[in-house]
Order: structure tokens, then C-alpha cells, then sequence
């Protein structure tokens, strides 16, 4: 019997929003588990963005953030820059070329929480 192509695409459609439900669920427990569920929203994506910039090897100033807006105003970004800073979540380095300039990086803390979510979003990938 020919299953019409409809059928499978639901199904494909049902398997994959479980499987992102499934990531997203573990994800949050261990954003919860490490505190992260605490940040807001601005926050949590400043956080990412410094943590992609930081394992690229190429961590981000203040300026980079501020710079086209999207983030909020300087001092929106600053402020939450600050929180982050003194949840223990980032750090402000001198940068070696400029010494005017900030660049801002995970500190030890952020990336055992960043490896351990990869982690667990891997073995989810692997079905385990």
C-alpha cells in the first residue's frame, strides 16, 4: 500500500517538532540547573552572542553590540552587560591591540555551562 506523500509529511513534521521539543526541554533544564533561567531575554542573547564570538576565537567589544542598535541603546546594552558581568557569566578584557577597548568573553563558569548544554543537545541528537 502507497502512503500518500501528505501522510509523510505530516509524520516527518510530528517527528521533528518532537525532536526540537525534546532539545528545547533539555536545554532549559540545564539552563535552569546553571542559573541562566534568571537572565531575561536580552541578556540571554547577549550571552550568545559573546559565547559564539568567544569559541570563534574572535570575542566581541561593547561597540560590536552597540554599534547597528539591534540589541537596544548603550546604555540598555551596558546594563545588561553589567548584570552578566557580575553574575559571574562574562568578562571584560583589555584588548591587546587597543588598550581603549573591552572585549568581552565567557568566563570559566559560562563555558562549563555552554559545554555541558552541547552535551546534552548532542546525545539527544544521537537518541541517547
Amino acid at each position: 500500500m502507497r502512503v500518500a506523500p501528505r501522510v509523510r509529511v505530516v509524520e516527518f513534521c510530528m517527528r521533528t517538532s518532537s525532536f526540537i521539543f525534546a532539545v528545547y526541554r533539555i536545554l532549559r533544564i540545564v539552563e535552569k540547573e546553571a542559573g541562566l533561567d534568571g537572565l531575561d531575554a536580552r541578556a540571554k542573547a547577549l550571552l550568545l552572542l559573546i559565547a559564539d564570538g568567544d569559541f570563534e576565537g574572535s570575542a566581541l567589544s561593547v561597540g560590536d553590540l552597540t554599534r547597528n542598535g539591534e540589541m537596544g541603546t548603550a546604555p540598555t546594552v551596558y546594563s545588561a552587560l553589567n548584570a552578566l558581568e557580575s553574575e559571574g557569566w562574562i568578562e571584560r578584557r583589555q584588548d591587546v591591540k587597543d588598550a581603549r577597548t573591552r572585549r568581552l568573553c565567557l568566563t570559566d563558569r559560562a563555558r562549563k555551562v555552554f559545554g555541558r548544554m552541547s552535551s546534552q543537545a548532542a546525545r539527544t541528537l544521537r537518541g541517547k
